[in-house]
């Protein structure tokens, strides 16, 4: 079955945003390791019989509270996120890891949101987009130094 609005909606925005220079890289990982990853009720969701994890390095823009005419600076921030099933079968995401350039965004944390601060670049170079990032208390790390979207195939990327 194939979905293409959401099964939830939200009816009071904590935050408006935009998502700007999105990239999604995916990788296949036994259903098993993930599972192990996640909170009792949730069911590691598969596809051709793996579990995925995706890297999602993207720039937000224009975040403010709804109404507000006063926004942030633009600022990088990466999920790191696998697909999941909960307990009445609805499909969703849980955010392994989300780090951020902006220390603002650690109020998301009050919510649950797994926020943290991070080093987190984005380059532009003939076509490509190059993103980096690390946790700021020498935690995890990423460089992926050349995504390039393409509008005749697949995008090509490299990622490290």
């Amino acid at each position: 079955m194939v979905s293409y609005g959401p099964e939830q909606r939200v009816h009071v925005a904590a935050l408006r945003a935009g998502w700007l220079t999105q990239t999604f890289v995916h990788w296949a990982y036994s259903p098993d390791e993930v599972q192990l990853l996640l909170p009792q009720g949730l069911a590691v969701d598969t596809y051709d019989g793996s579990a995925w994890v995706s890297l999602t390095p993207f720039v937000m823009a224009g975040v403010r509270p709804p109404g507000s005419p006063a926004a942030l600076p633009s600022f990088a921030e990466t999920n790191l996120r696998t697909y999941v099933r909960g307990p009445d079968g609805r499909d969703g995401l849980w955010f392994l890891s989300i780090e951020v350039a902006c220390p603002v965004m650690l109020a998301a944390r009050a919510v649950g949101a797994p926020y943290h601060v991070g080093r987190l670049e984005l380059a532009r170079r003939d076509g490509s987009v190059a993103y980096t990032g690390a946790r700021r208390s020498d935690g995890p790390c990423y460089h992926c130094p050349s995504v390039r979207a393409s509008r005749s195939g697949p995008p090509a990327w490299t990622c490290g």
